[in-house]
């Protein structure tokens, strides 16, 4: 640099170039010396400049030995960042601009150039298929790290280590499900990062911070209760994930207490969009195929801006990926340690939506759900029960046949009898099947409903549909034996007996009227359809019940009793096992209550219809023989006490007095009784 004063601060008489020291360089007017942007050591000596011979220069101020590059080629397909939803690829600003210089710096033991390297593999999908790409760093890094202070991220669990890393029993804490109890819902806690790799610090979130759905703020929060299932879906305009100026990125921790020390454990990260080759390894059912990762992100809009050399300041994003779905699966212990729970996962699923619809503004599809699961024996019970009746179903339809056939007067075994014998099994089949189905279901409700700690979590998906697979057999089976019961209905012989007697004179011949038996048929017509209940007051009360009074809301995936939908039960579903429960014993409730009302008041205090048919057919002098099978049927005794019927009013109202002061004998086909039906 140029000088024109000493080291004391006088004049010199000459203006004196002078050398700056090892690690500056002359500034651009040459009156001082300035910082080198970086430092580079070749031939023994520090060097402001960057030699083109040895040396590539990364970005303003970082300068790399051709020699440590080797690893990292400066390749278009390192920098391209594949969207096979909407089949785009995309040669990232960011990745060209950042990917090569913070990975020569994360080899120099820079943390933040670490950071940065590892959000760029997080935004790629963690896809390692590129020599040089930003996950290649962390290729020999599917481990957990030994210590805080390294500075590469710990962003792989091991390959096929996801059934070891979900059954750890490291979460001590015993959660409740009463609502008061401290314990009774999860805690989060995430750290963030920025693109740039600058730590955004650790902070606990509330559920609706992982939620792109807009919504009541006490009722996103509720996502977290404890064994309460939670799902929330919507759609929502592309503007509205635009709002988010910055992407951060995320490593999401479970906060629990142990020995009253607060405690933080990782949650594992289950990317659906991993690929691995030409794999999806994360959409196998098969958990030993799975790669869990530690980082997510929410919305992505800077990954899909791509690089061109035409316009500097183009930032707008060909492409927008998003967080399309998000489940939060927690499995809950059984046996000893109840309460407790292995560790979560968090599955996520990205979207993807181009420039071209979020100009059209074309909503997308977004949901977050939270899980709650636990080994579940119900079905092996389930199956055990129908098993074990089913042996008394075989017994019970072969006594219902051999009764069939010696009523109707098959002695021999043939193709009737083996016809009827196939239709009693669907009849018993069905009654087993509903009937077991429909005890368990109300079980796991009012287990579910009435417990404080997690003995039973809600019935799995298999579950509900175990229960659609017996239900729908069961109801056609049932179906069968109706059209049997309508066939056989047609076939019934019924005989009207009238017991008058033409009353003739010497001078005339009086036959018997027709009337009295066509009254007694349409009487018959009538009392075919009664019943014990009436179907109108069953189907209103229901409805009055589960809908007006509330109770289709106990069916909610909420280990809380509640008949009001509150704020935070909006985004509770409703479990189709507790639907199924909830109907059937509601059904079952009124059915018995009709039921008692019918037989022990209406039709002892008010009106019984078939004693009265009974005591029409006394009146009229006139029998009922129904014939269902050849050897089988019911018969009515009416012949009248006073041996007529065929007269006018006066008569019958006197022959009712003189019965009714028992001058006359008794109805019943046997003397002195008054037995009518047999």
């Amino acid at each position: 640099m140029l000088s024109q004063r000493g080291i004391n601060g006088s004049l010199l008489p000459n203006i004196t170039c002078i050398a700056c020291s090892p690690g500056t360089r002359p500034s651009t007017d040459r009156s001082h010396c300035e910082v080198c942007p970086f430092n580079n050591y070749y031939n023994g000596m520090i060097h402001c400049d960057c030699s083109n011979s040895s040396h590539e220069l990364l970005k303003s101020d970082v300068c790399a030995p051709v020699s440590s590059m080797t690893n990292w080629p400066n390749d278009i397909k390192v920098y391209n960042v594949e969207y096979p939803l909407v089949n785009q690829v995309v040669q990232s600003r960011f990745l060209k601009e950042h990917l090569r210089s913070s990975a020569y710096l994360c080899k120099m033991l820079h943390r933040e150039a670490c950071q940065v390297v590892a959000n760029m593999c997080v935004m790629s999908m963690y896809r390692d298929d590129h020599v040089g790409g930003p996950c290649s760093l962390f290729r020999d890094s599917k481990r957990i790290p030994n210590s805080e202070n390294e500075p590469l991220p710990w962003l792989y669990y091991g390959e096929g280590d996801a059934p070891i890393v979900l059954s750890r029993k490291k979460i001590t804490t015993n959660y409740s499900l009463e609502r008061s109890s401290w314990d009774s819902s999860l805690n989060l806690t995430a750290k963030l990062w920025s693109l740039n790799g600058t730590w955004l610090g650790i902070k606990d979130i509330h559920s609706s911070f992982l939620q792109l759905c807009p919504g009541q703020w006490s009722s996103l929060n509720a996502a977290l209760r404890f064994a309460a299932h939670y799902k929330i879906e919507c759609l929502i305009q592309p503007e509205q994930l635009l709002q988010s100026e910055r992407t951060e990125i995320m490593e999401l921790f479970l906060r629990f207490s142990s020995s009253s020390e607060p405690m933080l454990y990782a949650i594992p990260i289950l990317n659906r969009n991993f690929k691995q080759g030409t794999r999806f390894p994360n959409k196998d059912a098969d958990a030993t195929q799975w790669q869990l990762t530690r980082r997510f992100f929410l919305i992505d809009t800077l990954s899909g801006v791509p690089y061109t050399t035409n316009n500097e300041n183009h930032f707008t994003p060909s492409v927008v990926r998003y967080l399309k779905s998000a489940t939060l699966r927690i499995k809950v212990q059984d046996g000893a340690d109840e309460g407790k729970i292995y560790p979560p996962l968090l599955i996520v699923d990205y979207g993807e939506i181009t420039e071209a619809d979020i100009v059209a503004n074309i909503p997308v599809h977004v949901k977050f759900e939270v899980e709650y699961s636990m080994e579940n024996k119900t079905i092996y019970s389930m199956d055990v029960w129908i098993g074990v009746l089913c042996a008394f179903v075989v017994i019970w339809t072969v006594l219902q046949t051999w009764n069939h056939s010696h009523r109707s007067g098959h002695l021999a075994v043939d193709v009737i009898t083996l016809f009827n014998l196939c239709v009693f099994a669907c009849s018993s089949l069905s009654n087993t099947f509903f009937g077991v189905i429909s005890a368990a279901a109300i079980h796991a409700l009012i287990c579910y409903k009435g417990q404080a700690v997690a003995q039973i979590i809600l019935p799995p998906g298999a579950m509900d549909s175990y229960i659609n697979t017996y239900i729908t057999v069961a109801f056609f089976l049932k179906v069968i034996e109706l059209v049997h019961m309508v066939w056989r209905q047609i076939g019934i012989d019924i005989f009207l007996i009238d017991w008058e007697r033409p009353r003739a004179t010497k001078s005339s011949s009086q036959p018997v009227s027709i009337w009295r038996t066509y009254f007694v048929a349409n009487e018959w017509n009538e009392i075919q359809v009664k019943r014990k209940t009436s179907l109108v007051v069953q189907l209103l009360l229901m409805v009055f019940l589960i809908k007006i009074c509330g109770l289709e809301n106990w069916t909610r995936a909420d280990p809380d009793l509640n008949s009001t939908l509150t704020n935070e039960m909006l985004h509770r579903p409703q479990n189709h096992t507790f639907c199924f429960a909830l109907t059937v014993a509601v059904y079952i409730f009124i059915y018995g209550l009709q039921w008692i009302f019918v037989t022990a008041i209406y039709e002892r205090f008010i009106k019984n219809g078939i004693q009265e048919f009974v005591d029409i057919c006394s009146l009229s002098n006139i029998s009922v023989f129904i014939l269902e099978y050849e050897n089988f049927g019911y018969y009515i005794h009416g012949r009248s006490a006073h041996g007529f019927a065929d007269t006018d009013m006066q008569t019958i109202t006197n022959q009712l007095r003189r019965e009714e002061e028992d001058l006359v004998g008794h109805r019943g086909l046997l003397p002195a009784s008054d037995q009518q039906t047999f």
